[in-house]
């Protein structure tokens, strides 16, 4: 049986931040939580830096760093996908796979045709209930901000 992955606070923040299309962000609290791992925990970690780092190349109109990028991340992603993890990695490789796949057909020229909007997403298994929160099947939302800009306060 693979081992059962569960997600501290910076990781859960770095997905949120992925899927609000912060994808520097998302790399910099991910990466937080990859430095100390080891394993595939470790490789699971940078599949998903490597994912939201590959978007950002695309944010950017670099091609080539994209490409790159979201291969690696995809590579890291396939290898580990036996991983107990409360994400539906299934769902995010066919997506980044998807987008890779757009953005090697729209070539260094057209990289700026690519729809943000349609970006991969980080989405929860539909088994697993963790936080109580989360809906089964749904990406994690960004927090909300309060008006002086500031993450908005749970009650």
């Amino acid at each position: 049986m693979a081992p059962v992955l569960r997600l501290p606070p910076a990781a859960e923040e770095g997905i949120r931040q992925f899927n609000a299309g912060f994808y520097f962000e998302a790399h910099d609290l991910l990466e937080e939580v990859w430095i100390e791992r080891g394993g595939m925990e470790r490789q699971f970690y940078q599949g998903l830096i490597q994912v939201a780092v590959g978007l950002y190349k695309i944010a950017g109109a670099n091609h080539g760093g994209a490409v790159s990028l979201l291969r690696k991340g995809l590579t890291k992603l396939r290898a580990i996908r036996t991983l107990d993890t409360p994400l539906d990695l299934e769902r995010l490789i066919r997506e980044t796979e998807t987008a890779l796949a757009q953005v090697e057909a729209l070539g260094q020229s057209r990289i700026g045709e690519f729809d943000l909007q349609s970006a991969p997403r980080i989405h929860r298994r539909p088994a697993v209930e963790e936080p109580a929160a989360a809906s089964p099947g749904a990406p994690l939302e960004p927090k909300e901000e309060t008006t002086d800009g500031n993450p908005a306060q749970g009650g």
